[in-house]
């Protein structure tokens, strides 16, 4: 009996100690900028892209639109799918040159430009998640980041954090981010703030993206109606 207690007690310690090792590790916040200034400088970033995305707006202008997105660079081609819950029927193709101005090479703020401070700690899961606050060290009244929030584990920011103002257009943010494959790319953008004085509200969320090496250059090309049908001389 007294060894049968001793075997437990000795395979209850085993099984403590895997779990400590196993558990996630809080790292020093120091520790954690270092990893991410080295993750940001070796990121991949797609060549082409293909998402799904939907437009929320709520105040003085009500949208909700689905829309398809191929991208190729700053080259993009946007389909209009549904507005206000109503497919589409002819397709409003818009064919333009528009930076991505949510990819995390663009966003993610580095240290040359903001003074940054950790704020906090958090466990997500079976990682940690680290809260900074950002200060712009040349300070921008259109836009401004003022913090983010960096994932263990890639070292890369879940979340960025700002302000922006122009035309009366006020609001304050965030983008959320996650690893798709190999890259790490927006979910979701949300700003609240106001339109001339008045409430305002919006979301822009992605879903279903591809990365394709490259795109055919036709899908960069407007669409052109199909010629008349005649009918031969008789």
């Amino acid at each position: 009996m007294i060894g049968r207690r001793a075997s437990l007690a000795v395979t209850s310690a085993g099984l403590l100690l895997l779990a400590l090792a196993a558990a996630p590790r809080r790292q020093d916040s120091q520790v954690v900028l270092d990893e991410y200034v080295r993750a940001m400088g070796s990121l991949a970033m797609p060549t082409a892209s293909i998402c799904n995305y939907s437009i929320s707006q709520a105040g003085p202008v009500q949208i909700e639109q689905q829309h398809l997105l191929y991208r190729q660079g700053d080259l993009v081609r946007d389909s209009l799918l549904s507005s206000q819950g109503i497919p589409v029927r002819a397709k409003s193709i818009v064919i333009a040159h528009r930076a991505d101005r949510y990819a995390i090479d663009r966003l993610a703020p580095t240290l040359h430009d903001y003074e940054v401070l950790f704020l906090s700690a958090h466990k997500v899961g079976a990682s940690f998640e680290y809260r900074y606050q950002a200060t712009a060290l040349a300070p921008s009244s259109r836009f401004s980041i003022t913090g983010f929030t960096i994932a263990s584990g890639r070292f890369l920011p879940s979340a960025i954090a700002f302000t922006s103002s122009a035309n009366g257009v006020r609001g304050h943010g965030a983008v959320l981010y996650h690893g798709v494959g190999q890259y790490w790319v927006p979910y979701e953008v949300y700003v609240t703030g106001s339109v001339h004085g008045k409430p305002a509200n919006e979301r822009i969320a992605w879903s279903n993206c591809r990365f394709p090496r490259s795109l055919p250059e036709t899908t960069f090309r407007v669409p052109q109606p199909l010629p008349s049908a005649t009918l031969p001389p008789i």
